[in-house]
């Protein structure tokens, strides 16, 4: 099974969206499943 789930940004922080967004990843996942997590960062944003 493949699952594609694009977020809008800001996983660091805390609310319920992203809390929504962590339990959507493992949904109907099997026991033992791989998880490729790709973040990006816009360096402008942070200053960095």
């Amino acid at each position: 099974m493949t699952k594609f789930i694009l977020h809008g940004g800001f996983a660091g922080r805390k609310n319920t969206e992203n809390d929504e967004f962590f339990k959507e990843i493992l949904r109907d996942a099997p026991q033992k499943t791989k998880i490729l997590l790709v973040n990006y960062l816009n360096l402008k944003v942070f200053n960095l």
